[in-house]
């Protein structure tokens, strides 16, 4: 198996395990309890995303923090839109 389809394997996985994720999360609790989630994430991939840009981290960590968990927060992100729409279909 070639790099490019392993790094585009990883892409798909981390995204589809943050839409799961944050859709498991909008199911239990509530919309807002889910955002703050979402938000505390998003935080803290911008901040591992910066810090290994700073450091100058290995080729392997950097696409870690500069590409698959930003992809995963995308998800995740997704995974609340439609956690959103199909709780307010159900209705109260």
């Amino acid at each position: 198996m070639s790099g490019l389809t392993l790094l585009f394997a990883f892409m798909a996985a981390a995204f589809c395990v943050g839409t799961a994720v944050f859709y498991g999360i909008v199911a239990r609790r509530t919309l807002r309890g889910a955002a703050r989630g979402w938000l505390l994430c998003a935080t803290l991939v911008v901040v591992l995303g910066w810090s290994g840009y700073m450091l100058n981290v290995a080729p392997n960590a950097a696409i870690l923090t500069g590409l698959i968990l930003p992809l995963w927060l995308m998800g995740g992100l997704l995974g609340l839109l439609i956690g959103a729409i199909r709780n307010r279909r159900r209705g109260p």
